[in-house]
Parts: structure tokens; C-alpha cells; sequence
């Protein structure tokens, strides 16, 4: 860790770099050395390990942290609910509403019937290209005022450097 500071010190490197720098070495080197081992353990790596609440809350305000500052300027903010527990798919919402209703991060624990739902939908977005080579998709629900992120429960894709990109995204979509 202090070799780390100091490296990001003598070349001045923002803290949002920082942050890359680190889910990159955590998460992204550590799929990749465990994605080519022949034997391959389902929690073997970090990155492939169910992601902790914590976790999602930390993307939950980064990314609406990042897009409320853009959202801001039309008077705008986003509130978001972590749903998790279980599933193979975790779901993170968004609500975009008044600044002034904004609320603190929900978490809820997902019932059988969503879990279920969730399973489906994993079914439905992992399709097999060949006999080892596997697709598999993430969906963005919009409806009305509120979009919803539904991904892999995963660490490697509830990172905060992958939540700032996530943000950066959307907000992209907005003014398109």
C-alpha cells in the first residue's frame, strides 16, 4: 500500500484512477489468471464471487453520484434500490425525480418469485457460441422515470470504476 501512494503520488494520479488502477488489479487481472486455469472453481476468484452489499451500495452512489451531476442541472437526482439475495443476476434501480425527494440508498431482499424471474432471465441472456464459448448479456430496463441494471452477480461487474462507466453511459444516452 505504501509503495502503491507513492507511485500514485510521484505521478500525480487522480484518485478516480486510483480507483481504476485498483478494481483493474483486483478484478480484472484476477478473472483473467483464474478465467485460464484448465480447472476452474465456480468462487475460485474474487472477481467471480457473489458481490457484497456493501459493494453495491458503493456502485450505487458512485454511479448516481456521477450522473447527478449532470442531472443536477435540470434540477434533477437519481435515488437507487439494491435488490439482492441469491440470485444468479443482481439488479440495481434507479429512480430519477425531484432533488428534493431524492432518498438514501433502499436495499431489498428479493422474494422467491423475483428470484425466480431472475433465473429465467439468466437463461435467457447466456447463449452458447460454441461447444466452450459462452455470450452473455446485460440488460438496462427503462420505464418511465426509473432505469434498472441487471447484470451477473458478479464482483468484476459491480466495481466502482465499472459504475463511473456504467454512469458515463447512460448520461450519454440521455443527451442522445
Amino acid at each position: 500500500n505504501l509503495i502503491d501512494r507513492l507511485v500514485y503520488e510521484m505521478y500525480d494520479i487522480h484518485p478516480v484512477e486510483q480507483q481504476s488502477i485498483n478494481d483493474m488489479l483486483k478484478y480484472g487481472v484476477g478473472f483473467f489468471n483464474w478465467a485460464k486455469r484448465k480447472s476452474r472453481k465456480p468462487a475460485g476468484a474474487k472477481s467471480v464471487q457473489r458481490p457484497s452489499t456493501d459493494m453495491l451500495v458503493d456502485y450505487a452512489n458512485v454511479f448516481a453520484r456521477t450522473a447527478n451531476a449532470m442531472l443536477r442541472i435540470q434540477n434533477q437526482a437519481m435515488s437507487a434500490t439494491v435488490y439482492q439475495d441469491g440470485a444468479p443476476l443482481t439488479v440495481v434501480s434507479y429512480f430519477i425525480g425531484n432533488v428534493d425527494k431524492a432518498r438514501p440508498i433502499q436495499i431489498v431482499t428479493q422474494p422467491e418469485a423475483m428470484r425466480r424471474k431472475l433465473r429465467e432471465l439468466d437463461n435467457l441472456l447466456l447463449e452458447q457460441k460454441s461447444p466452450s464459448m459462452y455470450l452473455r448479456r446485460h440488460v438496462r430496463i427503462y420505464e418511465g422515470n426509473q432505469v434498472s441494471l441487471v447484470r451477473p452477480s458478479e464482483q468484476r461487474f459491480w466495481t466502482q470504476s465499472q459504475a463511473r462507466a456504467d454512469a458515463d453511459a447512460f448520461i450519454a444516452e440521455l443527451l442522445s
